[in-house]
């Protein structure tokens, strides 16, 4: 089980990074952009968050996949050799 714990942590960290990177990167374009000092609006800041969601999803699904596979594989072989 702590195998389990330790890729479903590695794998939060890593979705985590990837989300608020594409956010901050996300939210540097809109004020960008805009060319004021201003802060982002609250739609350009849902804006920000749903791209840099997709981004996330798209690089870190295929992870998801493996990981689902790898640990499907070990339980089945703990339950064929028990």
């Amino acid at each position: 089980m702590t195998s389990i714990c330790r890729s479903l942590v590695l794998i939060f960290l890593a979705i985590s990074g990837t989300y608020y990177y594409f956010y901050e990167w996300t939210k540097d374009r809109f004020k960008k952009l805009s060319k004021t000092n201003r802060p982002i609006s609250i739609f350009e800041s849902m804006v920000a968050s749903a791209i840099a969601g997709a981004f996330t999803v798209i690089i870190t699904n295929p992870v998801w996949v493996v990981n689902v596979r790898i640990q499907k594989i070990r339980i089945l072989k703990k339950v064929v050799v028990l």
